[in-house]
């Protein structure tokens, strides 16, 4: 298997390898692989069909700004969000420390959303300050596209962040709850279900996952905003 740039990565349809360029918004087939060599590959366990393969760049992502825009309370934290997930899976063009403030309903979703994709897209996690603090001494090898920060009785959210910004991180997420600065509207789920935006959630992190909008969030975040 080839090197894969930044923004390139393995994908799959029913064991052809493609190759998925998040710059181009384009797949380029490689070879057919074994099943069992998927994950040792770091093959993206999304899948296309082959409709999708073939014309991937007509995916619409307005379905994911129409639901953002019913769950986040301020434009501006949906910007920032697409920032930082082009950062993330594209290219990096802008240092973003981005405040995922939840209350005790939604348990930050955004962060939940680009971690999964990051994983369904590469199988390997970003790294977050829990495990960052607990291996500390271990001398483990993690990504340095991201890091989600939680809280930590030892450290406080602002020596995290100056921390990892010391070492080198320019994406950072703090993923904390705070009932005052919250970043999400009320009962969203509600309100996309009543109003067919999107049928049948059960569960809120559902929504960007294979079953519903997970393409739709991909090419979304591959839309450079700058």
């Amino acid at each position: 298997m080839e090197q894969l740039k930044y923004h390139e990565y393995y994908m799959n349809k029913e064991n052809d390898v493609y190759i998925f360029s998040g710059k181009d918004k384009t797949c380029k087939y490689v070879k057919k692989i074994k099943q069992f060599d998927i994950i040792n590959n770091n093959i993206s366990t999304i899948c296309f069909d082959s409709t999708q393969i073939h014309n991937i760049q007509t995916i619409n992502t307005r379905i994911v700004t129409t639901i953002l825009e019913n769950i986040v309370r301020q434009q501006k934290t949906i910007v920032q969000y697409h920032q930082l997930c082009y950062n993330i899976i594209v290219n990096q063009k802008k240092k973003i420390i981005f405040y995922d403030y939840y209350d005790n309903y939604n348990y930050g979703l955004l962060t939940m959303w680009i971690r999964d994709l990051y994983l369904d897209l590469t199988n390997n996690k970003l790294l977050t300050s829990d495990d960052y603090y607990k291996n500390k001494d271990k001398n483990i090898k993690y990504t340095y596209r991201c890091v989600i920060i939680t809280q930590n009785n030892k450290y406080t959210i602002q020596q995290m962040i100056d921390h990892f910004e010391k070492i080198g991180f320019q994406n950072i997420i703090v993923n904390v709850k705070n009932t005052v600065k919250n970043v999400y509207k009320n009962d969203f789920v509600e309100y996309l279900n009543k109003h067919n935006i999107i049928k049948c959630i059960k569960y809120s992190y559902e929504i960007f996952s294979q079953q519903y909008y997970l393409l739709h969030f991909l090419m979304w975040c591959c839309i450079s905003i700058l």
